[in-house]
């Protein structure tokens, strides 16, 4: 395995009545990977300085080569971040390429740490992926509620937790209450 460090960073803060915006695993045994980490300091400032769209380029995926760079840009919005990111060592277009990140928040709205995960796949369209965020918020899940997008609804409620569509087709957030705390797990999805 090899390690490579780069630094940049992504924009700005997407914000849903004072909190995060909610917008929108392979079977390693298989295969070998090859991973890269990055470190998100300052905005970037032309189309390919993201982790995202460096590593898909280091990798040499073609057929996710779109996708994956805006999950991962979704995930991270508005944080500083670090990102792992693997993928298949011998034929990495034809298998999932999937990153984690450990991102800090820093605005007057959040200042916490979260944690995600984007995965991408080749199909015979294209490309799907997916991105899991989970970001603690220091306050009950009834406050977090009133700062989804206005227009979210209730999907259903799984073991006792609130699960949300988010408005205009932004992706999902389950509310898992801890103590005072609520731990917000948004999911979205893209296929291109």
């Amino acid at each position: 395995m090899r390690r490579i460090t780069l630094f940049c960073s992504i924009g700005a803060f997407l914000a849903a009545g004072g909190a995060l915006a909610f917008q929108i695993g392979p079977h390693a045994g298989a295969f070998l990977f090859t991973e890269a980490t990055a470190q998100s300091q300052a905005p970037e400032s032309a189309k390919g300085d993201t982790p995202f769209e460096k590593h898909i380029s280091q990798a040499g995926i073609r057929t996710c080569a779109n996708l994956f760079p805006v999950l991962g840009q979704a995930l991270t919005f508005g944080s500083t971040y670090a990102v792992n990111t693997q993928w298949n060592k011998t034929s990495p277009d034809a298998h999932t390429v999937q990153a984690v990140a450990g991102m800090s928040y820093d605005t007057p709205e959040y200042k916490e740490q979260a944690g995600g995960v984007v995965v991408a796949s080749p199909t015979a369209a294209g490309c799907e992926g997916t991105f899991v965020r989970v970001a603690p918020f220091q306050k009950p899940c009834q406050e977090v509620i009133a700062t989804l997008p206005q227009g979210s609804t209730l999907a259903e409620t799984l073991s006792g937790m609130p699960f949300y569509n988010l408005a205009n087709n932004s992706g999902q957030a389950l509310l898992v209450p801890s103590g005072n705390s609520c731990v917000v797990v948004s999911v979205g999805s893209l296929a291109g």
